[in-house]
């Protein structure tokens, strides 16, 4: 028999589980839009540039880690340098 605590742990673990696959299909829209804005060569300085890469990079390598937080943090910015947000 469970107890309470048990439960609640048990409840806990697998609301998480459930919620990470939509965690990690989240990084895509993000990824596209950075990518769509990059190949129409955006007005940007070299440095912004070279700035929204990194951070295309970062948001790549976090996404394949599984650190979808990381990504979506990532590619956020890189979407405020190109204006998309």
């Amino acid at each position: 028999m469970l107890n309470i605590g048990q439960i609640v742990i048990f409840s806990a673990a697998g609301l998480l589980l459930t919620s990470l696959p939509a965690l990690a299909t989240y990084c895509q829209p993000h990824k596209e839009r950075v990518d769509k804005s990059l190949a129409e060569n955006p007005p940007l300085s070299e440095a912004q540039l070279k700035e929204v890469k990194r951070l295309r990079e970062a948001g790549e390598k976090s996404d394949k880690a599984g650190h979808q937080q990381d990504c979506i943090d990532a590619l956020t910015d890189a979407e405020k340098i190109l204006k998309l947000r």
